[in-house]
């Protein structure tokens, strides 16, 4: 009956993503998949070679492919500095670090869900293609989003996350 149940059962798929090449590549799965990100992140001792290529070539091409992110940022300086960054399609929240302590990174793209850890002594990512635990992510993304005050830090245009 198992065996039977698999067969038309679609199972999830899901891939690891090791060391600082292995981020890159999980984050140039949203560019390929070309679908808004909706994002849980905190500034959790980041691996700065990371936040370079983020805050560089990856939001660059990222703006230039047209994908907006929707995110909910723990509270911290690096933090602020990203939301402050003009011009990225990026809309954003604010959360309390210290009251929410949340670590690392979830996205919600498509139909998949990336958690990531880029701490440096911490560097992974987990890829999950699940349409429906994606719509999840994204619907408690965007709970929070309608939710949290905005955040005059905020660039892009105030609007709901869609």
């Amino acid at each position: 009956i198992k065996s039977q149940h698999r067969l038309f059962t679609k199972q999830p798929t899901i891939r690891v993503f090791e060391g600082i090449e292995g981020l890159r590549d999980l984050y140039r799965e949203t560019l390929r998949d070309g679908q808004p990100v909706y994002a849980l992140v905190s500034a959790d001792e980041p691996d700065l070679e990371m936040v370079r290529w983020l805050r560089g070539t990856y939001a660059k091409e990222r703006v230039a492919s047209g994908i907006r992110v929707f995110g909910i940022f723990s509270d911290s300086a690096l933090a602020r500095s990203v939301v402050a960054a003009p011009g990225e399609l990026r809309e954003a929240r604010i959360i309390d670090g210290e009251k929410y302590p949340f670590k690392g990174e979830v996205d919600a793209f498509g139909g998949k869900i990336a958690f990531i850890s880029y701490k440096s002594d911490e560097r992974i990512g987990v890829l999950l293609e699940s349409p429906s635990v994606a719509e999840t992510v994204r619907s408690v993304v965007r709970a929070l989003f309608d939710l949290l005050p905005q955040d005059s830090s905020s660039s892009g245009s105030r609007s709901k996350a869609t």
